[in-house]
């Protein structure tokens, strides 16, 4: 049996709308989270908050960038990337919400996208100088994302999947934006 050591108090809201008081747990070197409907370890979220602020800023970015685009083809990819960014963040964020956890806020992403990709295409409004703008983003979200898999090896399930998965979104938006250059 493992042993399991509690640590501060937390709140589980049952369907009914009753506060139950729980703990978080340690058991085996992880710290365990129960404050919603499932129980995840803080790599989890660790993970998970990543996946959503890398979408969050990829579909921020996107949002401004195809205000600028003149080019139709372009214009469509953009569309594209922006739908799976925020699916990929909403299921980060619904995940996160069942086990209780609000993501970290980014109140600036949207600000810094929108000042980022307004200076850039004051400079040079091309379709291949968005696309390399793009491709710089997806490049920071690639470092990101396996930055966040190599401190946490020994993440699984559902959250080192969504990681992978957004990792091989990123690669892939890279290679498909290089015909703009």
């Amino acid at each position: 049996a493992h042993r399991i050591f509690p640590l501060s108090r937390c709140y589980i809201f049952s369907h009914s709308g009753k506060a139950k008081n729980r703990r978080p747990w340690c058991s085996q070197g992880r710290l365990y989270f129960l404050k919603g409907e499932i129980c995840m370890t803080e790599t989890e979220t660790d993970l998970l908050e990543s996946v959503c602020n890398t979408a969050e800023m990829g579909r921020h970015t996107l949002k401004h960038l195809l205000n600028q685009s003149r080019d139709s083809a372009f214009s469509d990819v953009i569309r594209r990337q922006q739908r799976t960014y925020a699916k990929t963040a909403s299921e980060a964020r619904e995940m996160l919400a069942k086990a209780g956890v609000t993501p970290k806020p980014t109140p600036v992403t949207d600000a810094m996208a929108a000042l980022g990709v307004r200076l850039n295409t004051m400079i040079d409004g091309s379709s291949s100088h968005m696309a390399q703008m793009m491709i710089e983003g997806s490049t920071m979200g690639v470092v990101t994302l396996q930055r966040q898999l190599n401190t946490h090896p020994d993440a699984s399930g559902e959250a080192k999947r969504m990681v992978n998965d957004l990792l091989h979104f990123e690669e892939k938006s890279i290679q498909g934006l290089k015909p703009f250059l």
